[in-house]
């Protein structure tokens, strides 16, 4: 029995607690490949624009029946710059866009300026979401008849959707006529 504890006590505990070098490679090979997947998936979550943005810009212009009608009235500059300036917003000098309806409207507990400009297609309901989570490059949309592109913008995002009118190029005029302030922290 001695022998027997003798040899118990002679196992070189170091030696047997560590696994072997290609065990201690795939349990690295593991963890590496978990966090590369954990941040992938933010990185998608975080970048992909959610459907339900789409579907609620769609649907927010769709209660304002009024607004997505063809016409040649102009609400003036001056009711356009105020509407943008409740959000921190400045028109630049020299745009030269045909807005037809101008208001800042309730989404998503914010109000936002939501406006209409005319072009040679059709209207184009534009919407400056200023709190909205940045998107990283333009993710169009196709809902209920309305095309659309939700872009970039210097503060959140900026929503254009219309029934076959030049989205991308309206927000693009949009972009560089509006002069995003700082955001105001509270």
């Amino acid at each position: 029995m001695d022998s027997l504890i003798h040899r118990a006590f002679a196992i070189d505990a170091d030696t047997v607690a560590r696994p072997d070098a290609s065990r201690r490679r795939a349990l690295r090979f593991g963890l590496a490949a978990s966090v590369m997947l954990a941040i992938a998936m933010a990185v998608l979550w975080i970048a992909y624009p959610r459907d339900t943005l789409a579907e609620e810009v769609v649907q927010h212009a769709l209660h304002e029946p009024g607004s997505l009608r063809t016409t040649p009235d102009r609400v003036s500059e001056m009711e356009f710059v105020d509407v943008l300036a409740r959000s921190g917003l400045r028109l630049r000098p020299g745009f030269d866009g045909r807005v037809s309806y101008a208001t800042n409207c309730p989404f998503r507990g914010r109000e936002v300026p939501h406006f209409v400009v005319q072009t040679s297609q059709g209207p184009a309901t534009v919407m400056l979401l200023t709190e909205e989570k940045a998107v990283w490059k333009p993710q169009h949309f196709d809902e209920e008849g309305f095309r659309g592109v939700i872009m970039p913008a210097p503060r959140g995002v900026l929503a254009v959707l219309g029934q076959d009118v030049p989205v991308d190029q309206v927000a693009q005029q949009v972009l560089a006529a509006v002069e995003y302030a700082p955001a105001m922290q509270w």
